[in-house]
């Protein structure tokens, strides 16, 4: 009975010191809808964008494998990434799966898409694959309605660009002129009154 125990301690430290080094992995997102926190796509109809989910191998010594694959949204988006599985080394932020997201030009405005992918990611070690967990990441795409451009300002003609200046140069020098008039006269009436 106690070997029996014992075996069972030491395979139970192992999926421990496993599950350590698996939960250092992980997948970022630009978007999401995790946990009441969510950053959704918002898009226009006929428009693509292309976005990205970073794998990441934060923690431990041993290679991680992620399998990607598609749960939801196949109508509007699609992994453009030949392979659906990575190896990240330990330590690794740069590994890319790029996903396109397309809304056709009919689209319904304010509908919204729930975009889901399954990520099954495994650390692989000595013997092969040892222990797999699956993170699931989603988020939103809402469509909106195309947001119109401001016209463009529409620059002045040559003409009423010449006669502005010297209109406004016209008025100040009569301004000028009858101030120096007032001026002058009220000079005189001083002068006469002494």
């Amino acid at each position: 009975m106690k070997k029996i125990n014992f075996i069972f301690a030491i395979a139970f430290v192992l999926l421990l010191a496993n599950l350590a080094n698996v939960y250092a992995a992980g997948v970022a997102a630009e978007y999401w809808d995790t946990a009441g926190e969510e950053r959704p796509m918002i898009i226009n109809p006929g428009d693509r964008i292309i976005t990205h989910y970073t794998l990441l191998n934060d923690g431990g010594d041993q290679p991680q494998t992620f399998t990607i694959a598609q749960n939801s949204g196949k109508d509007i988006a699609r992994i453009l990434n030949p392979a659906t599985s990575y190896t990240v080394n330990p330590d690794v932020r740069n590994t890319t799966v790029d996903i396109e997201v397309f809304v056709p030009s009919d689209a319904v405005i304010g509908s919204v898409t729930k975009l889901s992918f399954r990520f099954d990611i495994t650390p692989l070690n000595s013997t092969g694959q040892f222990f797999k967990f699956a993170q699931i990441r989603s988020f939103d795409v809402i469509v909106r309605e195309k947001i119109k451009a401001p016209a463009p300002l529409q620059p002045v003609s040559g003409e009423e660009e010449g006669k502005s200046p010297i209109l406004l140069i016209v008025l100040i020098i009569l301004i000028v002129i009858v101030l120096v008039i007032i001026f002058a006269r009220s000079r005189k009436n001083k002068d006469k009154r002494r």
